[in-house]
């Protein structure tokens, strides 16, 4: 039988990791600047960083299948 990627997995995943990236730059953001909260580096953050954690999972786990079929 087919094995098909876990594609919810992986956007949770991605969306989890991006989540708690931009908490964390958030915070951060807000000890080394003047300015308060800014919504938009908090959204550049949580999209950029999950959409890497998800294009690495995605990568992975495409290779393992890949290996799997060997």
């Amino acid at each position: 039988m087919k094995q098909k990627l876990d594609y919810k997995s992986i956007v949770l995943s991605g969306s989890f990791g991006g989540l708690v990236y931009a908490i964390i730059m958030s915070i951060f953001y807000q000890f080394t600047e003047e300015r308060g909260f800014n919504i938009v580096k908090f959204a550049i953050d949580f999209l950029l960083f999950g959409l890497l954690i998800a294009g690495i999972i995605w990568w992975s786990m495409r290779k393992e299948k890949k290996n799997n079929k060997k």
